[in-house]
C-alpha cells in the first residue's frame, strides 16, 4: 500500500507515472536481443552493471538464480518494458551552412 500512496503523491506533484510491467522473461529477451544486435550499449565505466551481468544465470530448471541480487538487471528490464514506447524523439533541424571563415584562425 505504501507504494500506491507514494505514487499518488508523485502524480499530484505532476509526474507522469504508470505501474511497471513485470513480465520477467519478455524483459530479459528484450534486453538480450538489444545487447546482441548493438541497439543497447552500456558504458564500460558502468562496472556494477557488468558485475551483475556476468553472474546473471539460470539453474538447471531455467529459474534465475539469486534474483534478489540483480537490481541493475531488473532496472534495465523495466526500462525497456515500461517506457520505451513513451519516448519521444524530436527531429533535429538541419543546421544552416555557415559561410567559410576567411583570414581568421579559430
Amino acid at each position: 500500500m505504501d507504494g500506491q500512496q507514494l505514487m499518488q503523491i508523485y502524480l499530484k506533484l505532476g509526474l507522469r507515472l504508470r505501474n511497471a510491467d513485470n513480465a520477467r522473461e519478455a524483459g530479459i529477451y528484450s534486453v538480450w536481443s538489444r545487447l546482441s544486435t548493438g541497439k543497447l550499449k552500456v558504458f564500460r565505466s558502468c562496472r556494477n552493471w557488468f558485475d551483475e551481468f556476468r553472474i546473471f544465470c539460470r539453474d538447471e530448471n531455467g529459474k534465475i538464480m539469486n534474483e534478489q541480487k540483480f537490481h541493475l538487471m531488473a532496472a534495465t528490464r523495466y526500462l525497456f518494458l515500461g517506457s520505451m514506447n513513451r519516448w519521444i524523439v524530436k527531429p533535429v533541424p538541419k543546421a544552416e551552412a555557415l559561410p567559410p571563415r576567411v583570414g581568421t584562425w579559430g
